[in-house]
């Protein structure tokens, strides 16, 4: 019997990864309920699988990683609700960068992929506290599969 990377580790590698940048206060591998009122945080949520049964020995996998980064909007010890854009951004550069310095090398993925559309960004309360976002989706690719 082979053993495949699973979704979970390579969820679990993408979490070590950005929180080794130290560029947001916190770093989950779900959705919170609640961000204790952090400044910056970023989640990384299971989006699914695809995969095939290419022969006996390999069904390619590839698994979808939805990332989201979340900047408090005013947070008077930090910034103000115009620096918090400009957070946003920097923390938007972090993310691109991080995976293009990583590209092959989370949980053995033979390469990392986003897509050609643009992130999604908005604003959210997350516990009665306001937050501005952007969503990222990720995709790992195991050509041998899991």
């Amino acid at each position: 019997m082979t053993t495949f990377v699973t979704r979970q580790t390579a969820r679990g590698a993408l979490v070590t990864l950005f929180e080794g940048t130290n560029k947001w206060d916190k770093v989950y591998g779900y959705q919170p309920n609640s961000f204790n009122k952090r400044a910056s945080v970023l989640t990384i949520r299971s989006g699914g699988t695809q995969w095939s049964m290419a022969s006996q020995h390999t069904n390619p996998t590839a698994y979808h990683f939805i990332v989201v980064s979340y900047i408090i909007v005013d947070d008077t010890a930090s910034w103000n609700a115009d620096e918090a854009e400009d957070q946003l951004d920097e923390l938007g550069r972090v993310f691109r960068q991080t995976i293009r310095d990583n590209v092959g090398s989370i949980a053995g993925a033979d390469y990392l992929q986003v897509p050609d559309s643009p992130s999604t960004t908005g604003f959210v309360f997350v516990s009665s506290v306001e937050y501005r976002f952007e969503e990222f989706e990720i995709t790992a690719h195991y050509v041998a599969g899991s």
